[in-house]
């Protein structure tokens, strides 16, 4: 019940045309607080750990962007290295997995991302680590550190734990500024980070360039989140205190005010996010689940807006796709023609010269 309430909260408040980004804190910071209870409940139900321990947030869960479907991203800082294949953790995991479950049914799904499942488990135990561990696995001075991983965990927050998780946290989080504050860390892994997403955003323009059916996700959304995270890295704004800045509209604001970008443009910026959002949002509640295909309108498309389209473009794409009508595909191209693809040059001028370039404040 509690659950529904949480989620009826938030979608009347995407529906009502509040601020959609302060709809997904709100959202976010409940959910939060509803997993900690059951992360709690689970811990009671065991043993005594073998170790300290401390259960992160990561992805969207961390940067308090939750969508209604959000699969959970979650890594696990353990004390030792030698209690990683204690059975206790397994019991944990399995414990949580399916007190989630239950709470599930069409319209109330919570679950863990099955890429983090199998990470906390053998063989691999990636995502079952040491604070040593991790920052060996992710180090950041090493260039060759798989970005996607190194990139949530990074900015990863604290959910829950043993008794001592939240110090364990705390240590984890000090290590990682420690590391991100050595002479030139930060600024060769922002240039990493801008080289790879200017590289995967013009891939994805390519390869979705004249196709019928688009992901939402894939094409606007993560190059909204992405640029915002790599000019956080680059400018250092990201770093505040002893606290890594992960959540977008906190980043946005902080280079407005260190002068790195305008109010305007600003305000532009988080029109489209909110725009992108609402727009997958409205895809998951159709679908009822995470899926982010729509069908784009074209010149000789004669299907009625707003409904279903019945095609068969293989594995991964459902059989019945969402029209968007014109409005919905008006503002998509907005944000394609007037933030993504000028901000993507420029970022482009960025990783190549070290430096913005003439546009940059225009």
């Amino acid at each position: 019940k509690r659950l529904r309430a949480i989620r009826r909260r938030f979608c009347e408040g995407g529906e009502a045309k509040q601020d959609f980004l302060a709809c997904q804190q709100e959202y976010s910071d409940a959910m939060i607080e509803l997993l900690s209870q059951i992360v709690d409940k689970t811990i009671q139900s065991l043993d005594q750990p073998p170790c300290e321990f401390a259960l992160l947030n990561v992805g969207s869960l961390a940067r308090r962007e939750l969508q209604l479907y959000s699969d959970l991203d979650l890594a696990i800082v353990i004390e030792r290295k030698e209690d990683q294949k204690h059975p206790y953790f397994q019991s944990f995991i399995t414990l949580f997995k399916v007190s989630l479950d239950l709470l599930e049914d069409h319209d109330c799904m919570l679950r863990i991302d099955s890429g983090d499942l199998a990470h906390c488990q053998a063989p691999s135990y990636d995502m079952l680590d040491t604070v040593e561990g991790y920052l060996t696995q992710y180090s950041p001075n090493d260039p060759h550190c798989p970005e996607t991983e190194a990139y949530g965990l990074y900015r990863s927050s604290y959910l829950c734990g043993s008794a001592e998780g939240k110090p364990l946290f705390l240590k984890y989080q000090s290590e990682v500024m420690k590391r991100l504050r050595e002479a030139k860390v930060l600024e060769s892994l922002s240039l990493r980070n801008l080289k790879h997403h200017v590289e995967e955003w013009i891939k994805q323009e390519r390869y979705y360039k004249g196709k019928a059916v688009i992901d939402i996700k894939e094409r606007y959304i993560k190059p909204l989140l992405y640029a915002i995270q790599d000019l956080g890295f680059y400018f250092g704004v990201a770093l505040k205190d002893e606290m890594i800045i992960s959540n977008t509209s906190e980043l946005l604001q902080l280079l407005v005010d260190r002068k790195h970008l305008n109010e305007r443009f600003k305000e532009d910026y988080r029109k489209s996010l909110c725009d992108g959002h609402q727009l997958r949002q409205k895809l998951h509640r159709v679908y009822g689940r995470q899926e982010d295909c729509y069908v784009r309108q074209v010149s000789d498309d004669r299907g009625e807006a707003g409904t279903a389209s019945e095609l068969d473009h293989g594995d991964g794409v459902p059989q019945w796709i969402l029209r968007l009508d014109d409005k919905e595909q008006a503002s998509l191209d907005w944000i394609d023609e007037l933030i993504l693809r000028p901000l993507y040059r420029c970022l482009s001028y960025l990783y190549n010269h070290h430096q913005p370039d003439d546009r940059w404040y225009s």
